[in-house]
């Protein structure tokens, strides 16, 4: 490939990633508004899931990896990394991955969330 090619397969692989991590960040915002809007404890259980998969994406990665290299070894380390390189010596192919079933999540939870009538206290 020539290196625009490789330039716009970068840019196409890093917008993908980034458009699911938006996707789960409007739906976790959505669903805030709707429980805001009318108080119904689903929202929250839809906002949970929203902000457990933004974790497992942002958050847990980098707390795994601070784990895995504190508690092993350099020499396992090392170990683990030479088998491997010997399991896949050739670079692995890439597929831009776009999830349909978020977005079409985060489209039916706007639906149903502006129609719920507002919440209103009663004094």
């Amino acid at each position: 490939m020539n290196n625009f090619g490789d330039w716009t397969f970068y840019l196409a692989m890093e917008a993908a990633k980034w458009l699911n991590t938006v996707v789960h960040v409007l739906g976790l915002c959505i669903a805030a508004w709707a429980f805001r809007r009318c108080r119904k404890r689903a929202y929250l259980v839809v906002g949970a899931y929203f902000a457990l998969v933004l974790f497992a994406w942002h958050v847990w990665p980098p707390i795994s990896h601070t784990i895995y290299v504190k508690h092993t070894p350099i020499e396992i380390q090392q170990k683990d990394e030479e088998q491997a390189r010997e399991k896949h010596p050739a670079p692995a192919s890439y597929r831009i991955n776009i999830q349909i079933a978020p977005m079409v999540l985060v489209c039916g939870l706007w639906l149903l969330a502006r129609r719920e009538p507002e919440y209103h206290r009663s004094n």
